[in-house]
């Protein structure tokens, strides 16, 4: 993950849109989750996350999603904070977040370039690199 991306990411929080009540103003970034990457697990997982007057999440609804990237993702979650658009916020707030877990090209050698990127109004996109395959053991001669 990149200052760039984070950058990036922050200025679409800025944007806010008619359709929705609320904005996110503040996210913090997450790693693709190692598990996952190692087992080359991709996946969706949504959120609908009840607000509270202040901009933070009070509770979240796993509405779909792989086990292995659950707890990241609620971590993850909670550490968003929310504008109101015009109207007063007299009442519960919800948002729905999705996140999308991507694998892209496989590396050798252990290091993998991540990238944590929100796409406005609700969506993160989470990419990485992933291991080569190792060989096949079977094939190896035992001595």
């Amino acid at each position: 993950m990149t200052v760039r991306n984070l950058l990036f990411a922050a200025a679409l929080f800025a944007i806010r849109l008619d359709a929705q009540d609320w904005t996110p103003v503040h996210i913090v970034g997450m790693p693709y989750v190692a598990e996952a990457r190692d087992a080359r697990i991709m996946g969706v997982v949504r959120l609908r996350c009840t607000l509270n007057s202040d901009g933070s999440v009070a509770d979240i609804q796993v509405l779909l999603g792989h086990k292995v990237f659950l707890k990241a993702v609620l971590e993850n979650a909670r550490q968003w904070r929310f504008a109101f658009g015009d109207k007063p916020n007299t009442s519960t707030q919800k948002a729905l977040l999705i996140y999308e877990f991507k694998l892209t090209d496989p590396v050798c050698g252990g290091h993998y370039r991540e990238q944590f990127v929100f796409d406005e109004p609700d969506r993160v996109l989470v990419t990485s690199e992933f291991p080569c395959p190792e060989p096949n053991s079977a094939t190896k001669k035992s001595h």
